[in-house]
């Protein structure tokens, strides 16, 4: 199944998603301890790498099927509910847009990618500041 990568979506568009989030960190642990995106793992976040053995997706693209495979390896259980709200990002937004895709593909309605963990934390901030003001 060849799914596009998907868009990062706007902090509009996050902030108009549903609370609570199901955040799926796609990024490698070395990118994770490096705060690549602005941040290192965020508060409840699981994390599931979708690079095969590091290779980055520009060398190798990880296909629906060994997606499928390292989610059923890794003991994640993603919500029941497919119209829970799933943000899935990486550093950047590239392996984010190809994991929303893929959780699309298993069904679930409302996932947006969020690029990358700083720009998730941005929207939050945002969506505290006008809740609070």
């Amino acid at each position: 199944m060849a799914s596009p990568s998907l868009p990062i979506a706007t902090e509009e568009e996050l902030r108009c998603l549903p609370k609570p989030w199901f955040i799926v960190d796609a990024r490698d642990q070395s990118e994770i301890d490096a705060k690549k995106g602005g941040a290192g793992a965020l508060e409840g976040s699981v994390h599931l790498p979708l690079n095969i053995e590091g290779v980055p997706q520009s060398a190798r693209p990880t296909t629906f099927e060994e997606f499928k495979a390292k989610l059923d390896a890794s003991g994640i259980a993603l919500p029941e509910d497919k119209a829970a709200s799933i943000v899935a990002h990486c550093g950047r937004g590239g392996r984010g847009g190809r994991l929303t895709s893929y959780l699309r593909d298993l069904g679930y309605e409302n996932v947006l990618n969020g690029g990358g963990p700083g720009h998730i934390l941005q929207a939050l901030d945002d969506d505290d500041t006008k809740q609070d003001g």
